[in-house]
Formats: C-alpha cells, sequence, structure tokens
C-alpha cells in the first residue's frame, strides 16, 4: 500500500462517520515545546493524594516522568529479585521437594 499524503487521507477520511487521528511520539513537543514537556506537566500535576510521588522527583533532581517510572521499575525488579535470593540462602529447601515417592 502506497503511503497517502495529508490531503488523500482527509479525502479518503469522508466514507467513515466519525474521524480520528493519530499522531507519533514527540509530535506535541515538536508542535508546542512551551506547553508539551516535562516541566510544564510535573507543575500541572496534583500530587495532594500521593505526596511520596513528588518526593521521588526531589530525590531525583528531575521533573522526567520517564525517568521517574524507569527508576522505580528499576527499583522494584531490583528488590525482587534481591527478595529471592535472600529467601533462598535462608530457606534453601523451599522450592525443593522434600519426600520421595515409590
Amino acid at each position: 500500500m502506497a503511503l497517502l499524503t495529508f490531503e488523500q487521507a482527509i479525502a479518503d477520511s469522508e466514507q467513515f462517520s466519525k474521524r480520528h487521528l493519530l499522531l507519533g511520539n514527540g509530535f506535541s513537543i515538536a508542535c508546542r515545546g512551551d506547553i508539551f514537556h516535562y516541566g510544564s506537566l510535573y507543575d500541572q500535576a496534583d500530587f495532594s493524594g500521593a505526596p511520596e510521588v513528588e518526593a521521588v522527583f526531589a530525590a531525583l533532581g528531575t521533573k522526567d516522568f520517564e525517568a521517574v517510572i524507569r527508576t522505580l521499575e528499576s527499583a522494584a525488579t531490583t528488590r525482587l529479585r534481591s527478595s529471592n535470593i535472600e529467601r533462598n540462602r535462608r530457606f534453601p529447601w523451599r522450592g525443593q521437594r522434600r519426600f520421595r515417592y515409590a
């Protein structure tokens, strides 16, 4: 299928009762960088229901939501792995059959 021009896509969409537009990642910043950036998103966020979230941003020294999410996901994964290692060290028989069946 050939790539349509914008005008062709608009004309083709007239066959539908509703039209939708899907824009790629980064479009909003390219379009209106003055309002669509992490700093303005952070400034508009309401942290009153979860002040600990705002503390994470402060601790990391960023207003970048994606950086905070990556850090939290990494921390959760690390904690899960370390707790499994500790559990296996303390209870090495867990997950193993203790009895042999005839």
